[in-house]
């Protein structure tokens, strides 16, 4: 099912006396399965009640709505009404009016939005817009008609062309249909104010409304820059953008990178399991599958670089990481300690007590990998701080603790963050 919305407003109050509030033509065929109504401030004292209406001309409206309980009603308070209990066929080009049956104390005072929800038919996923919804959009906001049938024609088989062949080529032919229409001499002929070019901008690229501090903003660039340059910034803005790949759901992707490191990546589209590897004779990166391991056991270095033990998780990659080899803090202001060998402290003074240790100052390099590593005999602990004490653990602002049972403690200024873990004073 493929749904295109028609979107219409009126602004200014609605009075109590008007009934015919909407006019605009059917923008494809098929049957309108949905019908909102907003208005942008919360409705006043009394339910606001609204027919929809279609036909070839205002003589042959026909209301859409079997009985009056079916209507469109904005219920007093309320910003929206929505009727999606609706199987209404109706004709591309069709009249289609709303019109308002009753109407609250005082009339509605903002702007009044209706949006119609169309099925097609078409095997389309939901939310996309067709080409033809999209080109309609385009002429209505420049020349506010609809196209003749050879300016649709011709349109979209040049769109259909270009999202066939890729969806930078269907950006860059929407852009420029979208930009030509607005430096045609029929938009000249209109005589269009700066404030309705930006609004018809609006309608014809954004397919909306323009919003207040919007409107304001584009309006002050088309003063400063003119409108050859406001026109080619909708063009190119994100909104726009998104708003074609409904089209074509390829014109939203971000165009190939073209090369890496100075290298050219092939133009051949990897299939599944493949990679990109170098390749000198050729000066590309070429699509390759990676030969399989060496006699089914891991790899624990690759081009003398140690590989981690860490599991690898979807989407990983094996990337160098420059790291300076571990090295050997130095020691300072040993108390009742002596170093090994292996830099490993020894108490010396066989007393059954916090009597004993050392401190390091360290300063790690920039840009590279760090850590610290600690091995802990039992009744010992380590760890990081701003102070410089040897033998008092309670300065020691970060510290691991291993117990005389060999339990590992977790101690943070002062509280145990592991389950059992104390803390003396």
């Amino acid at each position: 099912m493929s749904l295109h919305y028609a979107e219409a407003v009126r602004r200014g109050t609605l009075a109590a006396a008007e009934t015919r509030l909407l006019e605009f033509r059917i923008p494809a065929a098929g049957r309108i399965k949905r019908v909102e109504l907003y208005c942008e401030a919360a409705n006043g004292s009394g339910d606001a009640i609204f027919d929809v209406n279609v036909g070839a001309t205002v003589a042959t409206l026909t209301t859409i709505f079997t009985d009056q309980t079916q209507r469109v009603r904005i219920l007093a308070g309320q910003t929206s009404g929505i009727k999606d209990t609706i199987d209404y066929a109706v004709t591309r080009g069709q009249l289609c009016t709303i019109d308002l049956d009753t109407v609250p104390a005082g009339g509605i005072t903002t702007p009044l939005y209706l949006i119609l929800g169309i099925d097609d038919g078409a095997a389309t996923p939901d939310g996309l817009i067709s080409i033809a919804t999209f080109v309609t959009t385009l002429y209505s906001g420049a020349f506010a008609r609809d196209p003749t049938g050879l300016e649709l024609s011709t349109a979209e088989t040049a769109l259909q062309t270009k999202c066939a062949s890729s969806g930078a080529e269907f950006l860059a032919e929407a852009r420029s249909r979208a930009s030509v229409l607005f430096a045609s001499a029929e938009y000249t002929a209109r005589a269009r104010t700066d404030s309705q070019f930006v609004a018809d901008l609006y309608a014809a690229f954004l397919n909306r409304v323009a919003d207040p501090s919007g409107h304001a903003g584009w309006l002050a660039d088309t003063i400063a820059d003119g409108r050859p340059a406001t026109a080619a910034r909708f063009a190119t803005s994100d909104e726009f953008r998104f708003r074609v790949g409904r089209v074509c759901l390829s014109a939203i992707e971000r165009a190939d990178a073209a090369s890496f490191r100075g290298r050219a990546l092939s133009a051949t589209a990897p299939t599944d399991g493949q990679g990109y590897v170098y390749h000198a004779a050729s000066n590309l990166f070429l699509p390759t599958t990676p030969a399989a391991g060496g006699g089914g056991s891991d790899a624990t270095s690759i081009g003398g670089r140690v590989v981690s033990t860490t599991q690898p998780r979807h989407g990983d990659a094996l990337v160098f990481v420059e790291s300076p080899a571990p090295a050997n803090v130095t020691w300072a202001s040993l108390t009742n300690a002596a170093l090994d060998a292996n830099n490993r402290q020894t108490k010396t003074d066989g007393a059954n007590d916090w009597t004993a240790g050392a401190t390091s100052t360290e300063t790690f390099p920039s840009a590279t990998a760090k850590y610290v590593e600690f091995r802990l005999g039992v009744n010992a602990v380590c760890g990081l701080g701003p102070g410089a004490t040897t033998t008092t653990r309670e300065e020691i602002a970060h510290y691991f603790w291993r117990t005389g049972d060999g339990s590992l403690c977790h101690i943070k200024e002062g509280a145990s963050f592991l389950p059992g873990a104390e803390h003396y004073a």
